[in-house]
């Protein structure tokens, strides 16, 4: 579904682009307004964007075969892993 909009035609895909760009740019105001605030870690926002973006596009192929884990508490396993990291604070 993510590679999708490859195959839409050209109204529809100006209108894609511009929304995904639209988003991706207000995201990421929102991680240097973290950053700045030093809410969040000091790390490219870009990388951070992506990197969370990546996941979040991929996440349903993963989750559909998944039964054991229910919608609660992938959101709040997922927004720890995303937010906090994964490297132990004592490493």
């Amino acid at each position: 579904m993510n590679n999708d909009w490859v195959h839409l035609e050209k109204k529809q895909l100006v209108y894609f682009l511009k929304m995904r760009n639209s988003y991706e740019t207000k995201f990421n105001k929102i991680i240097l307004e973290g950053i700045k605030k030093g809410e969040l870690k000091n790390h490219d926002s870009e990388i951070v964007l992506f990197s969370i973006l990546s996941t979040l596009r991929t996440l349903h192929l993963w989750y559909a075969k998944k039964k054991s884990l229910s919608p609660a508490q992938l959101k709040d396993e997922l927004a720890r892993i995303m937010i906090d990291g994964i490297k132990a604070t004592n490493y």
